[in-house]
């Protein structure tokens, strides 16, 4: 952790999560915003750049998240150059291949005002996933220009080693 201001703390080498505006309220939205803009600002001097921005609202999130929405106006307030920070996103699996995942990142970049991410997490396995359809899937994205590399979260270890293996098999990206 890092120090700044009075006893605050940010944690340098991790994720940057700011939850400090989860709701904004109505009429002190401005106030609100640039207050947080502030603390992002403080963030970012201190070091931290790496942001975990996620649209949750499908699977068993259906709950009209708006997380990715919120950091997508504060980035805005902070004048935050994309160069300047690390933007990792997330694929779901709870309702793919149904919502495949185009479709996914098409919506979560709109919603989160970027266009591109740097980093991807593909998770939360209910059942045994398709690896190859999924390490084919992720590429194609990369092949695109929307990410860069990518990961896995909840996976069983080995999915894991089937991705990595399906990946040096056909020479894509595997998770790293």
């Amino acid at each position: 952790f890092v120090t700044v201001g009075e006893g605050g703390n940010v944690w340098k080498q991790g994720a940057c999560l700011l939850r400090l505006v989860r709701r904004l309220p109505g009429k002190d939205r401005d106030e609100t915003l640039a207050a947080a803009a502030e603390v992002l600002d403080l963030a970012l001097r201190a070091g931290a750049s790496l942001f975990d921005v996620a649209h949750y609202d499908f699977g068993p999130h259906k709950e009209n998240a708006r997380t990715d929405l919120i950091w997508a106006d504060l980035v805005r307030a902070a004048s935050v150059q994309r160069e300047a920070i690390t933007v990792c996103g997330k694929l779901w699996l709870w309702e793919y291949p149904a919502l495949n995942f185009q479709r996914q990142i098409d919506t979560a970049l709109g919603r989160a005002g970027l266009d591109r991410y740097d980093l991807l997490v593909v998770g939360d396995c209910m059942v045994r996933p398709d690896v190859a359809a999924i390490v084919d899937g992720v590429n194609a994205l990369i092949r695109q220009g929307l990410v860069a590399g990518w990961g896995v979260n909840n996976w069983h270890i080995d999915d894991t080693r089937a991705a990595l293996e399906h990946a040096a098999r056909t020479g894509q990206v595997g998770p790293g």
